[in-house]
């Protein structure tokens, strides 16, 4: 045993340089714990901000062999205004539901002129796989209203037979009738069938 060593130590450093070494290095270790806390928390708040930030609308295309189908935009609303032969209406969603309007445009890309009939059966909205909802007609449940500045109109309104010229297409609203709890970002696909048949994936925007 070197003199001046103390009996029954661990660790004997032959200089002082190693023990202060091993100090500064004892030291951090000390503090790896506490350092991996805090770094778990900033992470942790960092991905609840990012998750809080709420889905605003929903986007979406596809592509079938007749048709052309994309969705610019969607939102909830308790009540819509639309304007039709220069008269205002009225919808307002029932007790416990609300409605899904969706912007549209149907495009015949590349076949001769056809014709598109859009009804009651035309379109599903799909919440997953167990739900789904039906396309809602725009006259139906709807007062007329005096004319007056509005927000928004959601007018014009997919409803009803239009004659798709070659390369050309027809863009409005689609209306949908959901439970109040549906979230637009429960809502995952757009099933078309009219004309032709498709399933257009939807996109949730955000902030």
């Amino acid at each position: 045993m070197a003199q001046g060593q103390p009996n029954g130590c661990l660790f004997c450093f032959q200089r002082s340089s190693d023990r202060s070494k091993w100090e500064d290095s004892h030291n951090m270790t000390r503090w790896l714990p506490a350092l991996a806390l805090i770094a778990l928390l900033l992470s942790a708040g960092t991905l609840a901000c990012g998750g809080a930030s709420p889905v605003t609308s929903l986007t979406g295309v596809a592509v079938s062999q007749r048709l052309t189908l994309q969705v610019h935009s969607a939102e909830l609303a308790e009540r819509l205004v639309y304007q039709e032969d220069g008269q205002t209406y009225t919808i307002a969603a029932a007790p416990g539901r609300r409605i899904v309007a969706m912007e549209a445009t149907v495009t015949n890309p590349g076949a001769e002129a056809a014709l598109l009939v859009i009804g009651a059966d035309s379109a599903t909205l799909s919440a997953g796989q167990n739900d789904s909802y039906a396309l809602l007609d725009p006259r139906l449940h709807r007062e007329a209203t005096p004319a007056a500045t509005a927000p928004k109109y959601y007018s014009p309104w997919l409803w009803g037979p239009f004659t798709l010229k070659l390369g050309f297409g027809v863009r409005g609203w689609l209306f949908f009738d959901v439970p109040e709890t549906v979230k637009l970002e429960d809502l995952t696909s757009l099933s078309w069938r009219s004309l032709d048949s498709m399933s257009v994936p939807l996109a949730p925007q955000r902030r």
